[in-house]
């Protein structure tokens, strides 16, 4: 027997990543750039498990690892490159580490859990090339790459690599499609929002202050706006001026404004949302905190008022986007266009996905695209039983991961591929998304929303409802699915009259969540109601001829035991 058939071999993606000039920062500072390898370490192993790649080996402050999937391989280096970037820009003082990372495909030998040959060497020279914070791929990734991911090549030559006898084709990946060093935000603006400083009254002026950078600090975890920086608002501190004027000065498109109150039972905010262009007030409400509040700061006022506020932008600025000239829209106008039609019928949602793919067109690395396109695919799956159910959440895999791709930062991102590997059943996956995602902005409602689903699908009905309490406190106006939820947890801890309240207003709500209908059913049953059972059997069979228990059950967000009870009974009112 030949002696390379002793070995076994396969084809495989391997990534590189070696930290720029170790040696160099190490002498400068060697706690410091210990501690700032094992936090990149740290960060390149979680994320390469997050793109279902595989650690081989560290290499002192390299790391060798694989991935079945090309796709997954580039996506992981983007995002590790992205993430270490906005690392670098948080850091005050502390040592920074830059990565240079090489991705080839090929044939390997796979020896007890190691692999070697050529295409490992040339992932290892190829990282080389790479430029600080950059990647640097092989024609054979580019190759078996085409068009499906959202980044531009550069050719960089044929490479005579070190130690390798034949010239490598390489390509420098541009990330956004531009490079690392230049933005888009100029072509591409979103809303602008100023926070004007808070007027006391019978609060204190530190109050007031701890109140104002409080809103204008979570604010900012949003990625839906910018937020301009409370330095520049800070000016018109106790300086009135017409909103319009302000507004132009700041170049904000919206203002907040209000006051606190301090009262025998605790404070009171009022908070008021201004039209910078007309200076209309397009929405005022007073939060309260009744128990003793020694400090705002610490309580969940600021929260509130922030989940809030960014509700009303959101709805805001997708219904001026709806107003204007298609021609004139800028690619998140169209992200908001979208966001509008998601989940209002499956017509809805293949019209939202025109947008996105519009958005995409004008910034082809749109984050908020690729969710907006997961989400429109997630409806589909949850309230259109077609033949084609499962190829839409392959379809809103496959996007949020581009998503993902674009952005780390940004926690509806997190939310949108923790909320789709939820619903494959893959809760570990979900579980730390949705924790990073909490992380990332504790102000979403959404990432608690996420918490809810997995909870429910793991049977802790406990969870369940103390997730969905902080969902509620962070979203006064929460949209029809929340409703469903609800409905669904008040069935899972036996309410079943409450639950069918509940669930009847997420149907009045939304007429086409027909998830909701099911579950309707399944309280009618425990209600023991088969009249009511039948008709929500019968309407889903009327808009879904030919829908089977089965497909039905599967969607429903419950334990195994729970969803063969549930079909046994849906079984029965179909017949």
């Amino acid at each position: 027997m030949p002696a390379h058939d002793q070995f076994k071999r396969r084809v495989t993606t391997v990534l590189f990543a070696d930290v720029v000039g170790y040696t160099r920062l190490s002498e400068n500072d060697e706690a410091g750039t210990h501690r700032a390898l094992r936090a990149a370490l740290s960060l390149i192993s979680d994320t390469i498990s997050e793109y279902e790649g595989l650690v081989v080996h560290f290499a002192g402050d390299g790391v060798l690892c694989e991935f079945s999937s090309v796709i997954d391989g580039l996506n992981c280096a983007v995002a590790i490159q992205r993430t270490m970037a906005t690392r670098s820009e948080l850091s005050s003082g502390e040592s920074i580490v830059r990565l240079r990372i090489g991705i080839n495909v090929g044939d390997v030998i796979d020896d007890e859990g190691e692999i070697y040959g050529d295409t490992v060497n040339t992932t290892v020279r190829l990282q080389s090339v790479a430029e600080p914070g950059g990647i640097c791929i092989s024609e054979a990734v580019r190759n078996a790459m085409g068009r499906q991911l959202p980044v531009a090549y550069e050719f960089v030559g044929e490479e005579r690599l070190k130690n390798l006898s034949i010239p490598v084709r390489a390509y420098r990946v541009l990330i956004d499609g531009i490079g690392f060093e230049e933005s888009t935000s100029e072509a591409n603006p979103k809303p602008s929002l100023a926070v004007l400083p808070f007027e006391n009254f019978g609060a204190t002026l530190e109050e007031a202050d701890v109140l104002t950078e409080g809103i204008v600090r979570e604010l900012s975890r949003f990625h839906g706006f910018e937020v301009i920086a409370h330095s520049s608002t800070a000016t018109y501190k106790g300086v009135h001026r017409k909103a319009q004027q302000v507004a132009e000065e700041l170049g904000a498109d919206y203002l907040i404004e209000g006051h606190i109150r301090r009262t025998a039972d605790g404070v009171q905010v009022n908070v008021q949302l201004v039209y910078a262009l007309s200076g209309h007030h397009l929405w005022s409400e007073l939060f309260q905190q009744l128990e003793s509040v020694s400090n705002v700061g610490e309580s969940d006022l600021i929260r509130r008022i922030v989940a809030a506020t960014a509700g009303r932008i959101h709805v805001a600025s997708g219904e001026l986007a709806q107003h204007r000239p298609t021609q004139e829209l800028h690619a998140f106008e169209h992200v908001l266009r979208g966001q509008m039609l998601v989940g209002k019928g499956h017509e809805n949602n293949a019209l939202s996905r025109t947008y996105y793919q519009r958005a995409l067109a004008l910034d082809p690395c749109s984050a908020r695209a690729f969710s907006g396109i997961a989400l429109s695919y997630i409806d589909d799956w949850w309230n259109s039983w077609t033949e084609d159910a499962e190829e839409m959440l392959m379809y809103a895999l496959q996007a949020a991961q581009r998503a993902y791709g674009a952005d780390t930062t940004d926690s509806k991102v997190h939310w949108v591929l923790g909320l789709v590997h939820c619903l494959r059943g893959e809760l570990q996956q979900a579980t730390r998304l949705a924790q990073r995602g909490n992380q990332l902005n504790p102000n979403d409602a959404d990432g608690f929303a996420l918490d809810v689903l997995i909870a429910l699908y793991q049977g802790d009905a406990g969870a369940a409802r103390e997730a969905l309490t902080t969902a509620f406190m962070l979203n006064p106006f929460p949209p029809a699915w929340y409703r469903w939820l609800q409905g669904t947890v008040s069935l899972a801890t036996g309410d079943a009259v409450k639950a069918r309240l509940e669930l009847l207003e997420a149907l009045q709500q939304n007429p086409e969540l027909h998830i909701a209908r099911v579950q309707l059913a399944a309280a009618y049953v425990e209600l023991g109601d088969l009249r009511a059972v039948r008709e929500q059997t019968d309407g889903l069979e009327r808009r879904f001829p030919g829908v089977t228990s089965e497909q039905i059950v599967a969607r429903v967000p419950v334990p195994a035991e729970s969803k063969e009870i549930l079909r046994c009974a849906l079984d029965a009112a179909m017949r």
